[in-house]
């Protein structure tokens, strides 16, 4: 089984060079039909999220994929060195890693399995995979499934959305938290969860459409409003967590810094979810904001990282 993966992840680059590599979820399939129609791969899956941009294909279209991906992505020597190749068994062993969440930033999360399917679920939507792919992840699911059956590697998992509510219990009583959430994908909808269980003093969900995300004001109590009402309600939230699909930054620092001069209390938190980022990385230089990426989020300690890293011994 010749198989080879081409990527970049969290170990190897950071979130800034991350989010020039990130692949939409709505751009993947017109991509991977891009590929079929071109003739530019033999086979293909694509895996992109917040963590990592990874390309599994044959061994044999590994000279054709290094000449697509300068095209696409690399444009200087240097972005070279944020790059992994690995084919064979290397490349089976990392699949189960990923696919098992054994080489997640946060150890042992359970989300990467549904992504990794997905993923695949694309490919062959697509007629992007063939016999050697066909092969290749039916092995890595059922063993990524023993992994996590077998191992305690996700019973004590945690998830961002656990990590951004220890973090705002650091600052606020969340009584009193007025709770603005930016998109409604599948990680606004996890972190809506973790916060649902609680009482806020209020919670606003700004969306491009208002009537999908009712559903969602309703489990958290709140109300929906269109993003471009932002503006008039940005300034009395005091935790923004943002993720959605843009390829820019919705939240810049003239913005922020104008709603920090309007607003009273304490610090305002910032979660930034998103890649590529949806705020300004310059806001973190404001006085009386606190802004959190994905990389500095997990970077925290928390106290779940020993046992998780024991499973993971066991795993391997």
């Amino acid at each position: 089984m010749s198989v080879m993966v081409f990527g970049i992840n969290y170990k190897t680059a950071p979130i800034a060079e991350r989010e020039h590599w990130s692949i939409s979820q709505q751009q993947i399939p017109y991509l991977l039909q891009r590929i079929r129609r071109q003739n530019l791969l033999e086979e293909a899956v694509i895996l992109s999220t917040c963590n990592r941009t990874e390309i599994y294909t044959t061994a044999k279209s590994a000279r054709a994929l290094r000449v697509w991906l300068k095209q696409q992505f690399i444009k200087n020597p240097q972005q070279q060195d944020h790059v992994y190749t690995l084919t064979d068994e290397e490349a089976i062993q990392h699949a189960m890693r990923v696919a098992s969440g054994a080489d997640s930033l946060i150890l042992g999360e359970p989300e990467i399995f549904g992504q990794i399917k997905q993923a695949y679920r694309w490919a062959c939507e697509a007629g992007m995979v063939g016999q050697h792919l066909q092969h290749f992840f039916p092995i890595v699911f059922t063993a990524s499934k023993a992994i996590r059956c077998q191992t305690g590697i996700s019973q004590h998992a945690v998830s961002l959305a656990y990590l951004i509510l220890q973090e705002v219990k650091k600052h606020y009583d969340l009584k009193q938290v007025r709770l603005l959430l930016i998109g409604s994908g599948e990680v606004i909808q996890l972190v809506a969860r973790q916060f649902s269980s609680y009482s806020l003093a209020q919670c606003l969900i700004a969306v491009r459409d208002v009537e999908r995300a009712q559903a969602l004001a309703q489990m958290m109590a709140g109300q929906a409003i269109p993003l471009e009402a932002l503006p008039d309600h940005f300034s009395d939230a005091d935790v923004v967590i943002s993720a959605t699909s843009s390829q820019r930054p919705i939240l810049k620092k003239h913005f922020v810094e104008s709603a920090v001069h309007a607003r009273l209390g304490g610090p305002l938190l910032l979660f930034d979810l998103a890649v590529p980022r949806d705020i300004d990385p310059d806001v973190q230089s404001l006085s009386q904001v606190m802004l959190y990426n994905i990389d500095t989020l997990c970077a925290h300690k928390h106290s779940n990282r020993k046992k998780r890293t024991a499973a993971l011994v066991h795993a391997e």
